[in-house]
């Protein structure tokens, strides 16, 4: 009631199961942020096929209603060690990304989601400044294909990270060109 378009969009986006799982994530993180009391949460890892409306969901929902996000994939995967812009966003996002296969750099893109989860923290880091700990209780979203390389971006599970991610599979929506909702209508139905 109030959002229809979202909740036809959710109901063919996530089918039952991952629907509930979605929206409990979803929820946690919402009540604390309207509460003003942050706290740590799980990484959201949404997998499907091309032209679903993961990204949608990530730029057009996660973005607008929680007031900002930024690309943190250069971070994550340590290809750049400066932080300072992503400390300021709620939400740090890694949009179809193909992760690099070799065993260090993707056990290295697990710690660095595990220790984000973990910590209510990150160590923040600018160019020619020396790195402290900021706080952070935001929370990171990553969407992929469903194709053997895209799934690459799944952390590595062998590291105790199980408890600190959610892995959801996406649905085809069957929405086509014109059926998507403007950011108008998006703005109208998100509270």
């Amino acid at each position: 009631k109030g959002f229809p378009w979202i909740a036809n969009y959710m109901e063919k986006i996530f089918r039952d199961e991952q629907r509930i799982y979605y929206l409990h994530w979803l929820m946690h993180y919402y009540r604390q942020a309207l509460a003003g009391k942050p706290g740590r949460g799980l990484a959201l890892f949404i997998a499907g096929p091309v032209g679903v409306g993961k990204t949608f969901l990530s730029r057009q929902i996660h973005e607008k209603l929680f007031g900002g996000s930024m690309d943190a994939s250069s971070y994550l995967t340590r290809a750049d060690q400066f932080n300072t812009n992503l400390v300021s966003s709620p939400m740090w996002t890694i949009d179809d990304a193909v992760a690099q296969t070799d065993a260090k750099t993707r056990e290295g893109y697990s710690q660095m989601i595990k220790m984000m989860t973990a910590n209510e923290g990150v160590v923040m880091r600018g160019m020619h400044r020396e790195g402290f700990r900021a706080p952070w209780f935001g929370r990171l979203t990553v969407t992929m294909n469903d194709d053997p390389d895209s799934l690459k971006m799944l952390p590595m599970t062998d590291i105790s990270i199980k408890d600190k991610i959610v892995v959801i599979c996406a649905m085809d929506t069957g929405f086509k060109h014109g059926d998507w909702a403007t950011d108008a209508l998006i703005d109208s139905e998100l509270p």
